[in-house]
């Protein structure tokens, strides 16, 4: 029995150190390209050497990282993932399911030169765009960016891939008028390249005023009439406010006024046969309370309007 015990014993311990052994046998990667200290540009292809058994490879740069799948040994910056001008440590991990072998660390420096040309994405050739749009564009290898508008007095900076016009920020757009922008890219040094330039237009103005040559009031030009290319406003009130007061005095109160005398009618009626019977009585005063309710809000619609206005800062008119 003791014999038997020890041979399996010993079985088992060769094949867990077979085991250590073979998860242990993971080469370490060498580091190819770009050399120790060298410089490069902001898109460089990154080489190491194949290490067998590798299931993965961990790419780090800086503080990106990169998983590379497949056995593929190099890695080559996207433009959109471009470097910025600088000195970058990068190494590699090859992995496996039983674990992951580290190369040593170089470093290499990303040179500040011209930038390239960002390319523009938005809005571009658009119409009926927002008073507040967000301007976007490609990333490039530069520092900062300085964005160019049509009638905007000087450009604006941002460190961003994008830039949102905010009513009174950077000043505000104009309903119905055409814009054209771009972009300069630009180093640290103040060295920059231009984007191509984009035009849209902004979409047209439907209330608290009229397109350029349309009546002030916010409706229909002098007339009756639209003219062809803007849209007017089908309603005979100015603003938003106008015609929730509308909506309350001429429909709600009528209404409600009404469907409460119908109301008030059928709980009497209820009070009148109930002949002593508490449930039917408990139900004619609650239609009765629920009524008085409901008409109380509805006369108080109006109220409540200049209420909300006042709490939230908002002007009257």
């Amino acid at each position: 029995m003791f014999h038997k015990m020890f041979f399996c014993g010993t079985v088992i311990s060769s094949v867990l150190a077979v085991s250590f052994v073979f998860a242990q046998d993971l080469a370490v990667p060498e580091l190819l390209v770009p050399k120790n200290g060298s410089t490069v540009s902001a898109t460089p292809q990154l080489d190491w050497s194949t290490v067998s058994k590798t299931e993965w490879y961990e790419l780090y740069v800086g503080t990106e990282s990169w998983e590379i799948a497949g056995g593929a040994s190099a890695y080559k910056i996207k433009s959109s993932e471009a470097l910025l001008p600088g000195t970058y440590q990068w190494g590699v991990w090859a992995c496996n399911s039983d674990g992951c072998s580290e190369s040593t660390v170089w470093t290499f420096t990303v040179a500040a030169g011209t930038p390239s040309s960002p390319q523009l994405t938005s809005p571009c050739g658009q119409s009926n765009v927002s008073l507040t749009p967000v301007f976007t564009w490609s990333k490039v290898s530069a520092d900062h960016y300085y964005v160019h508008i049509s009638d905007f007095g000087s450009r604006i900076l941002t460190f961003q891939t994008s830039l949102n016009i905010g009513s009174g920020d950077f000043g505000s757009l104009e309903a119905g008028k055409n814009y054209s922008w771009y972009v300069e890219a630009c180093s640290a040094e103040e060295k920059c390249s231009n984007s191509s330039s984009c035009g849209f237009v902004t979409k047209s103005s439907t209330s608290g005023g009229s397109p350029t040559g349309g009546s002030p009031t916010g409706g229909s030009p002098t007339g009756g009439s639209c003219p062809a290319g803007q849209i007017c406003n089908p309603l005979k009130y100015g603003n938003f406010e106008d015609l929730i007061k509308a909506i309350i005095n001429d429909f709600l109160i009528p209404v409600g006024i009404t469907v409460a005398g119908i109301m008030f009618v059928i709980a009497g009626a209820l009070f009148v046969t109930s002949a002593g019977d508490p449930e039917k009585a408990r139900t004619a005063r609650r239609v009765m309370i629920y009524t008085a309710v409901g008409l109380a809000v509805i006369l108080l619609a109006s109220g409540l309007i200049a209420v909300l206005q006042s709490i939230l800062g908002s002007p009257t008119s």
